[in-house]
C-alpha cells in the first residue's frame, strides 16, 4: 500500500504548524541560509520547535537547502546541516551536488526540481547519487511522471498546485543577467512577470506591452487521483512566500480532495501521517490569490498557460457587466460563483484602453445593484469582472479554522497501589500513568465521573474515542486526582509520539561511473570546487562553471516550454509561417532574441541586444 503525502510550504514555523493544523502530511521551510527563498530564512531553533509539533502527528518536515553553494560557504553549510539533523529535520530539499563530497550527517536528500528532472535519464541519475526522491520538473505531462515512476525506484514528488516559472527550474539565468540576482541563490527578480514587446527582425511591434512570459497558477486537483496512479507519492504545493490564509486555503482544499480518493481506495492508498480534521470554513481555491489557473502540460498541451494582461491575482470570476449608471453596476453573474460580492471587496477587470488589469472597490450593496468607490465610473457593459479581495473570506481565515486531533483509546484499571491509566494511540502504541492513591471504597459508583473526567482533552491534541473502566469495585476517586493523572498521561504520551517518530532512512550512492566521458556546461551549475571534484570523481570533464561566475559559456537566458509563437497564433507547425527572428523588448530598449526548437517545442531566451541593433 501506497502512503500519499500532502506536501505545504512555510514561510515560517507558525504558517507551518497552521499547514499542519489543516491537512499537511509534511511541509517545507527555508532554513537560516542557502533556500531558494532567500527572503524567508528561520532560525535552527523555530525549525526544531515545528520538527516536535509536525512529529506528533507523524508528519514530516523537510528543508529547503536547494541554492548552489560558492567555495566560502561550503563549511558553514556543512555545520548548518548538521544542526537541522540535530534539531528532527527528516530530509534537505538540495540542489548543489558539492553536499555529497561533504561529511554530512545521515540525513536523507530529496532531488529539488531547480536540478531539471525531466526525464528517466536524470531520475537514474539522481538514484545512484543516494537521493531518496525526485522532485520532478512542473513542465512534465502524465505519461513522462508514469513512465518515470515506473522505470525508477525512487520517490517521486510533483507540484500540484502554485506559482509557476517559465523557464525550467534551476535553467533561469534571466534575473542574474539583468539584475545581478541570481534565481539558483534564492534571489529571483522576477524577470518573467516584466511587460514586453514582442518585435521581427524588421524592428515592426507585433505585440506591445504585454507580460508574455507570465504563466499563469497552477492548479491540479482535478488530476490527483490520475497523478496516484501514475507512481506520484507526494503533491507538493507551491507558495514558500504566502502569507497564512493562502496556505490554509489550498492544504484544506487538496487535504479533502485527497482524503476522498483514499476513502474509495483503502487497499491501495493511505495517508502519510495520523490526525482526524474538523474544519470551520468551505475551502474555494478560486478565493484566495491566483493568476487564473492552468493544469499546465500535465494532460493538454495546447491549454492556455499565460495571462499576458497581468502577472497579478484575479482570484474568482464574477460574470460580466449588464448595467451602468454612475457608479452603479449590475452584473450577470456566472453559475458557479461561491458568493455574491459585499461591502469592501476589490474588483478587477482588463481596462480596453491600456488592455491591463485594473482594480476598483465596492462601497455598498443594495440588492443587487452594487455601488463603486469612484467618482468616475470605469466598467461598460460586457467587461468581465473578477473578486481579487475577497473580504468576507479574509475574514473567516484571519480566525482559527481548524483542529486536528489524534484519536486515542483509554482504559482505567486498578494497581495495588492506586490506579492505572493507559492510552492506546496510532498503530498500538501505548502509554500508562500510574496514580499512587489510598483506595477508598464509595458507596456508590463513580464510573461515570470517571469516564467524565478522562474524556475532557480539550486542550491536548487528542480526543478519546473509547473510555473504559475496569475496577473490582466501586472507589472515591477525588476529581482532581482524576484530572492531574490524566494531565500527566497527556503530557508523557505526547512525548512519546515525538521521539518514537521515524525519519527516512537516506539513501547510498551507488558510485557508477554515470557521468564517464560528459562534458559539463553552464546549465550544470557547478559553483564550487566540492561539485567540480563531484564530477570529476565520476568521470566528467569540467569545462565550465556556473552562468554566476561566468556567463561567456552560454548564450542562454531561459529554456522555457511555454512558447510565445503557439499562444500568439503564430506557431509554425499550425500556421506554416515563414521562419522569422523575434525578440523580446523591455522599455529600456533591452532587447532578448528568441529562439525555437519546434521538434522539441521549446523555446529560448537569448542575452540581450540593444534595441538600435534591431533596424
Amino acid at each position: 500500500m501506497k502512503a500519499i503525502e500532502l506536501l505545504a510550504p512555510a514561510k515560517d514555523k507558525h504558517i507551518g504548524m497552521q499547514a499542519i493544523l489543516h491537512g499537511a502530511d509534511a511541509v517545507y521551510i527555508g532554513g537560516p541560509q542557502y533556500g531558494a527563498r532567500s527572503a524567508v530564512g528561520n532560525s535552527v531553533e523555530d525549525i526544531a520547535e515545528l520538527c516536535r509539533f509536525a512529529h506528533l502527528y507523524r508528519a514530516k518536515v523537510y528543508v529547503t537547502l536547494n541554492t548552489i553553494l560558492y567555495n566560502d560557504e561550503l563549511a558553514e553549510a556543512e555545520k548548518l546541516i548538521h544542526r537541522l539533523y540535530e534539531a528532527g529535520v527528516d530530509a534537505l530539499i538540495t540542489q548543489d551536488l558539492g553536499l555529497l563530497e561533504m561529511n554530512l550527517p545521515p540525513i536523507a536528500l530529496h532531488a529539488s526540481t531547480q536540478m531539471d528532472n525531466r526525464s528517466v535519464e536524470d531520475v537514474e541519475h539522481r538514484m545512484s547519487e543516494g537521493f531518496t526522491r525526485v522532485v520532478l520538473a512542473r513542465e512534465l505531462p502524465l505519461t513522462t511522471i508514469k513512465d518515470i515512476a515506473n522505470r525508477c525506484q525512487v520517490d517521486i514528488e510533483a507540484f500540484v498546485h502554485g506559482a509557476l516559472c517559465v523557464s525550467y527550474s534551476g535553467r533561469c539565468y534571466a534575473s542574474q543577467y539583468c539584475f545581478g540576482r541570481s534565481a539558483n541563490r534564492g534571489q529571483c527578480a522576477q524577470f518573467c512577470r516584466l511587460s514586453f514587446d514582442l518585435i521581427n527582425q524588421r524592428g515592426e511591434t507585433l505585440e506591445a506591452d504585454k507580460h508574455l512570459l507570465s504563466l499563469r497558477d497552477m492548479k491540479r486537483i482535478e488530476y490527483l487521483e490520475e497523478m496516484m496512479d501514475a507512481g506520484v507519492m507526494s503533491f507538493k504545493i507551491e507558495g514558500r512566500l504566502k502569507d497564512e490564509k493562502y496556505v490554509k486555503n489550498v492544504v484544506t482544499a487538496y487535504r479533502q480532495a485527497i482524503d476522498e480518493i483514499l476513502a474509495r481506495r483503502p487497499n491501495e492508498f493511505k495517508r502519510a501521517s495520523e490526525g482526524v480534521h474538523t474544519y470551520d470554513f468551505v475551502p474555494h481555491l478560486h478565493r484566495t490569490f491566483n493568476r487564473e489557473y492552468t493544469s499546465y502540460f500535465l494532460m493538454d498541451d495546447k491549454e492556455v498557460i499565460y495571462n499576458p494582461n497581468s502577472p497579478k491575482s484575479f482570484g474568482e470570476y464574477l460574470g460580466t457587466v449588464k448595467y451602468v449608471h454612475r457608479n452603479k453596476v449590475k452584473i450577470d453573474y456566472a453559475r458557479n460563483l461561491s458568493a455574491r460580492p459585499m461591502a469592501g471587496d476589490g474588483i478587477c477587470y482588463i481596462s480596453p484602453l491600456t488592455e491591463k488589469q485594473e482594480g476598483i472597490r465596492v462601497n455598498s450593496v443594495e440588492g443587487d445593484e452594487l455601488f463603486l468607490n469612484t467618482p468616475n465610473n470605469p466598467l461598460r457593459v460586457g467587461m468581465d469582472l473578477w473578486r481579487n479581495f475577497d473580504i468576507d473570506f479574509d475574514r473567516v481565515l484571519s480566525k482559527d479554522t481548524a483542529k486536528r486531533l489524534l484519536p486515542i483509546q483509554l482504559l482505567f484499571t486498578a494497581t495495588p497501589q492506586g490506579f492505572l491509566i493507559t492510552a492506546t494511540a496510532y498503530e498500538n502504541t501505548e502509554v500508562s500513568h500510574e496514580i499512587i492513591a489510598e483506595k477508598v471504597l464509595a458507596k456508590t459508583s463513580g464510573t461515570d465521573n470517571i469516564r467524565k473526567q478522562l474524556a475532557k482533552l480539550g486542550n491536548t491534541p487528542f480526543v478519546a474515542t473509547d473510555i473504559k473502566v475496569d475496577l473490582d469495585a466501586d472507589y472515591f476517586i477525588p476529581t482532581s486526582v482524576l484530572n492531574e493523572g490524566r494531565r500527566m498521561l497527556m503530557d508523557k504520551l505526547e512525548r512519546h509520539l515525538i521521539k518514537q517518530h521515524q525519519r527516512e532512512v537516506p539513501g547510498i550512492p551507488s558510485h557508477d561511473k554515470h557521468r564517464m566521458g560528459y562534458h559539463t556546461t553552464s546549465e550544470d551549475n557547478i559553483s564550487n570546487r566540492l561539485s567540480q571534484q563531484y564530477y570529476k570523481n565520476h568521470g566528467a570533464t569540467v569545462d565550465a562553471l556556473a552562468f554566476e561566475l561566468d556567463a561567456s559559456h552560454s548564450q542562454v537566458l531561459m529554456t522555457c516550454k511555454h512558447c510565445i509563437l503557439r499562444h500568439t497564433e503564430r506557431c509554425r507547425k499550425v500556421a506554416k509561417r515563414a521562419d522569422e527572428q523575434l525578440f523580446l523588448r523591455l522599455p529600456d530598449g533591452n532587447t532578448f532574441p528568441l529562439k525555437f526548437n519546434c521538434g522539441k517545442c521549446e523555446m529560448k531566451v537569448l542575452k540581450p541586444m540593444r534595441e538600435t541593433n534591431n533596424k
